[in-house]
């Protein structure tokens, strides 16, 4: 009985002590939500009304919060309610929207493993929002709808502000992100984050491959045997001879 006791009080002086803490301050945060209207830096004051939704999964952990505030916008201070992603991970600012009613409606997407927010509708028919770059990236590759040069213009830049100085954790979705650039014809994006790839591992086979296929797609043939060699080199290390492409092998001769 005293145990039980223990325990329920050890749990509701951890859900006081959770009731009961200071809001983020989340104008401190990097802001990537590429917001550029309101400047989330001059806020003023902001008061948080309630965490909306919470995905903490596969080692994200991302809320949508409700905020009332004041903020300056041009020369006037201005009052209103902003729904704002955040990565609690990271301290980042991913999304920020001003007065939407339809989008703090929204919740996580709890099927999946990555962050994706649903923004009306049931799993049917709902609208999609993902916030990680590669699978921003990959969602439009599969619904072949091309992105524009502008728009993956800012997924790149969301990528290094999110990640940047990169780091061995971030590797996969570097690599990942790189290789859907590739597959947009955007080789020399692809070029820049596989080369932070290999300084990040060395040993990363793959990264050699991808960034050979980037530069074969920009004509600098030189660059890519290199490149193809070394993946060579790394696939026979270990013992993974049988997994290269024959073109390769015909490429290096």
């Amino acid at each position: 009985m005293r145990k039980t006791l223990n325990i329920i009080m050890i749990f509701c002086a951890l859900a006081c002590q959770f009731a009961n803490a200071e809001p983020h301050d989340y104008t401190k945060y990097r802001n990537c939500s590429g917001e550029e209207d309101l400047s989330l830096s001059e806020m003023s004051n902001p008061k948080k009304i309630e965490t909306t939704a919470v995905f903490n999964k596969n080692g994200y952990h991302f809320e949508t919060i409700l905020y009332n505030y004041k903020a300056k916008l041009g020369s006037e201070w201005v009052s209103g309610s902003s729904c704002t992603t955040v990565d609690q991970n990271r301290k980042i600012i991913l999304g920020v929207s001003n007065g939407s009613s339809t989008y703090c409606g929204g919740n996580w997407n709890k099927t999946l493993n990555h962050p994706t927010w649903k923004i009306w509708g049931d799993d049917s028919n709902a609208g999609q929002q993902e916030f990680i770059p590669s699978f921003m990236l990959k969602s439009d590759i599969n619904s072949k709808q091309k992105k524009l040069d502008n728009e993956i213009d800012s997924i790149y830049s969301n990528l290094k502000c999110m990640y940047q100085p990169y780091a061995k954790a971030d590797i996969e979705e570097i690599n990942n992100t790189a290789f859907f650039l590739g597959q947009l014809g955007q080789p020399k994006k692809a070029i820049e984050l596989l080369s932070e790839v290999i300084k990040l591992d060395p040993n990363r086979a793959v990264a050699y491959f991808n960034i050979a296929d980037s530069y074969m797609s920009l004509g600098q043939k030189d660059s890519a045997i290199q490149n193809y060699k070394k993946y060579i080199q790394l696939m026979k290390t270990k013992g993974l001879e049988t997994k290269i492409p024959q073109r390769v092998l015909e490429l290096v001769k």
